[in-house]
């Protein structure tokens, strides 16, 4: 039975104190090692939004699993990472030979498929927030929401 570690992670303190989530990716990523017959060594847990580089728990576990102390890493879903730095760290680490999985989207990096459909699943959920992110910014900014308010032609973007 290969050791894994265990990553889970909610967006802020306060639902963290709710737990509720937290004890679902757990259960997840319990139910899901037992099917594919892998060990939970250690499990990371983080209450920090994803969009932060350089989380302490997250940067922890990608350390000790470049130390070989695991041969593994199992995480919730795709949008664990949040940031296009921790997805390359995820990379590297699936190029270095480390396991890694995804219980949501049922993706193992290991096979042949499982590393180009997580990365295309990650370019649309790291995608997706940036946009998000770059709406959130024009609504901050009235001379912004101005600027996108204008009627673009069909088929382009008014948002930059």
């Amino acid at each position: 039975m290969k050791s894994h570690f265990a990553y889970v992670r909610v967006s802020t303190v306060k639902q963290g104190v709710h737990r509720s989530y937290l004890q679902e990716q757990r259960a997840a990523i319990t139910a899901f090692a037992q099917r594919n017959n892998l060990s939970i060594d250690e499990e990371f847990e983080e209450q920090e939004t994803g969009a932060t580089i350089g989380r302490g728990e997250f940067t922890r576990m990608v350390g000790a699993l470049k130390k070989q102390k695991a041969s593994g890493a199992i995480f919730h879903k795709i949008e664990s990472s949040r940031n296009l730095k921790d997805w390359s760290t995820i990379q590297d680490l699936a190029d270095i030979g480390v396991d890694i999985r995804f219980v949501q989207e049922s993706i193992n990096f290991a096979t042949n498929e499982g590393k180009p459909t997580g990365d295309f699943l990650a370019d649309i959920a790291l995608g997706q927030r940036s946009r998000f992110d770059a709406l959130l910014a024009l609504a901050a900014d009235p001379r912004g929401c101005a600027t996108s308010s204008r009627q673009a032609p069909i088929g382009q973007s008014a948002l930059p």
